[in-house]
């Protein structure tokens, strides 16, 4: 989907983006600009969490049930904030490498925008309104919808083949050589 814009919508047809609006009773459906729908975030089926008290329970056998809220939350909260999310960023920094293989036209797009979360249709939160610091156990549903290509005339993206992979591979593998060696040559002093 990186070279089609998208936007996402509540199953009534209200715009999510950059919004707070109350989802916990909803789902979010995005679609791409032809229409085609791509992903949907379903609240609504599982509207309550688990949770596990350790402390009276170490086997975590048993468990309270309750009600979560979710909720769509404005944009700049999450992307103003790139302290709470430096593990994340930076991960997604290594998802380009993926793109290369799968279509390598895109990845001067995926560079530039993959990491911006300002990018983003929406965020959404959910809140567990009683936690105590025990394990929660929630699942919410998640459904990306994959079209495969019907059209025979269509010419499929190009493709670099595996030689990407193998240099991947052997740059890692330099790259544990080269700090074994240096590991042992530290030791030897």
């Amino acid at each position: 989907m990186a070279d089609h814009e998208t936007y996402s919508q509540t199953q009534a047809g209200q715009n999510v983006t950059d919004e707070e609006i109350p989802v916990t009773d909803t789902s979010i459906d995005t679609y791409a600009d032809d229409g085609e729908k791509i992903f949907n975030a379903d609240f609504g089926t599982k509207k309550t969490y688990k949770l596990y008290n350790y402390t009276a329970d170490p086997t975590e056998s048993t468990f309270d049930t309750y009600e979560s809220k979710a909720r769509t939350a404005k944009i700049t909260g999450y992307a103003g904030n790139g302290g709470l999310f430096a593990y994340h960023l930076g991960l997604m920094k290594f998802l380009p490498a993926v793109v290369v293989h799968m279509y390598p036209a895109l990845v001067a797009k995926a560079v530039s925008t993959i990491t911006n979360m300002s990018r983003a249709n929406y965020f959404y939160t959910i809140a567990y309104p009683e936690y105590r610091g025990y394990r929660v156990e929630h699942d919410p549903t998640f459904t990306a919808y994959i079209a495969t290509n019907t059209d025979t005339s269509a010419t499929p993206p190009p493709t670099t083949g595996a030689g990407g992979g193998l240099i991947i591979v052997a740059v890692i593998i330099v790259a544990v050589g080269i700090g074994i060696a240096v590991f042992i040559a530290r030791r030897k002093t």
